[in-house]
């Protein structure tokens, strides 16, 4: 995560530093673990492993599972809250529904607004404590609050069934 997330010179500055005192690749042993590994951080992370590395995968790489049913739907910045809500008022009752935004201001302005439509939700972000993020997680998972308003932090390695 902390490749994906830019920090490459502090990285750098640890295991290659001035004031570190860690072996170097052929001297030391590197372990990465990752729900996800998508090619660009693969190779970034390659600089920091010996020649010999073994890359251990379980299902296949960069798929999602095959239970999930993904559907895209266009339409303009106007329109979003009106197509939310639409899809949202089809959904079963017990169905879990998780929506991603882009900025952590979005989540919390995407919840206030669900709310006010008396729609119980929850948010995950970056600005969120563990704890909070634990919290809503379960409230979402046992469909107390059966949407999850969501960032970028959501978008790997969860495993939450009947999504």
């Amino acid at each position: 995560r902390m490749l994906d997330m830019g920090f490459e010179e502090q990285i750098e500055y640890l295991v290659a530093g001035p004031q570190t005192d860690m072996p170097d690749n052929s001297g030391r042993q590197t372990m990465l673990y990752s729900a996800t590994f998508p090619k660009p951080i693969q190779n970034l992370a390659m600089s920091y492993l010996s020649q010999d590395f073994y890359l251990l995968t379980v299902g296949r790489v960069g798929s999602t599972t095959k239970n999930i049913t993904q559907r895209v739907i266009w339409c303009d910045e106007r329109e979003k809250r009106s197509t939310m809500m639409r899809i949202l008022c089809t959904q079963q009752t017990t169905d879990l529904v998780l929506i991603f935004v882009e900025k952590k201001a979005n989540a919390n302005n995407l919840f206030d607004y669900l709310n006010a439509e008396d729609i119980p939700c929850a948010t995950i972000h970056g600005d969120r404590k563990q704890w909070e993020r634990e919290a809503a997680l379960a409230s979402f998972k046992c469909g107390e609050t059966p949407v999850l308003v969501a960032t970028d932090v959501a978008a790997r390695g969860l495993d939450i069934p009947n999504v």
